[in-house]
């Protein structure tokens, strides 16, 4: 009888740990599971942007845009990062590249939105460029592929985790480029003037978000006056981690939990304002840019990933 009760006691202790134990071991998963899922919503954002290359050429723009969004997203990982939000430490910092862009993160929107022929992302442009003394403009909408990508990350994350998930911010680098042999392009009107030419159809209407254009040669420079060069990797890397979650300080940021746990249990929809801006001044040449707009997702909109 006693060996009975002694069996019997282990097997709850084993039981009860089971769920510590899977949880000990437990690695943030991507690619197709039960547990990827989409979510529909809208971004509206007015974007303007400067740039002087300190060589006579010069460009600015200001986009009016309202695009389809999908924001994709692993529903296993999120429930997680709220359980154990220290093994996310290295993986949602996504530190900008200034070779290959952005790579990995808790979640994004890529490019695409809705992959629907009813929408579009609507534009409207007012663009200027300066190019060896000869001027370009675009004042225009219409109507294109939708371009734009989000992605999220929570620069110095280690130290900011060290008050709890309450408070933690998302930082948001919104980009996209069109190109009309890539990115269809329909109801286009307005007026365009390329030099002495000027036409008012038959023009590509040009969309250009985000910023950063620099950083490279700048985050180079930085690292040739700190003698970093030929540092090893451990201590190079230390470096441009600080020195880019500085450089792109002033991009819009927005409550990483209550978009969160929105996406863990999505009743109704989910509004955030975005603002922010970007400011650059170097050799190279200088960069501005503001950032004034909604992010929405549809409660109503979410499915799981074939």
């Amino acid at each position: 009888m006693k060996r009975i009760r002694t069996a019997y006691l282990l097997v709850i202790i084993l039981l009860t740990q089971l769920p510590v134990l899977a949880q000990s071991t437990y690695e943030p998963l991507h690619g197709v599971t039960g547990y990827d899922y989409k979510i529909k919503g809208e971004l509206e954002l007015i974007f303007s942007n400067s740039i002087d290359f300190k060589n006579g050429n010069r460009v600015e723009g200001t986009y009016r845009i309202k695009s389809p969004v999908v924001l994709s997203f692993n529903l296993n990982d999120l429930k997680f990062f709220k359980a154990k939000p220290n093994e996310f430490i290295g993986y949602v910092e996504n530190q900008y590249d200034a070779y290959s862009g952005f790579v990995g993160g808790l979640f994004e929107i890529p490019q695409g939105g809705y992959q629907e022929n009813e929408n579009w992302m609507q534009v409207e442009t007012q663009f200027k460029s300066s190019e060896n003394d000869v001027v370009s403009k675009v004042n225009a909408k219409g109507e294109i592929y939708p371009v734009l990508q989000v992605y999220f990350s929570v620069p110095g994350y280690t130290e900011k985790l060290k008050s709890g998930l309450t408070g933690l911010q998302f930082r948001l680098m919104i980009k996209g480029v069109a190109d009309s042999k890539y990115h269809p392009q329909r109801n286009v009107t307005g007026s365009a003037s390329f030099g002495p030419m000027s036409l008012t159809e038959g023009f590509d209407l040009p969309v250009s978000v985000g910023c950063g254009t620099f950083y490279g040669s700048d985050l180079a420079n930085a690292l040739m006056k700190n003698n970093l060069l030929e540092a090893d990797a451990a201590k190079k890397k230390e470096f441009e981690c600080i020195y880019e979650a500085e450089y792109f300080k002033g991009l819009p940021r927005i409550d990483a939990l209550k978009l969160v746990n929105f996406l863990i249990k999505p009743a109704g929809n989910y509004e955030t304002p975005i603002s922010g801006s970007f400011y650059s001044d170097s050799e190279s040449g200088t960069e501005k840019a503001t950032y004034t707009g909604n992010l929405r997702l549809w409660g109503g909109q979410i499915k799981k990933s074939e």
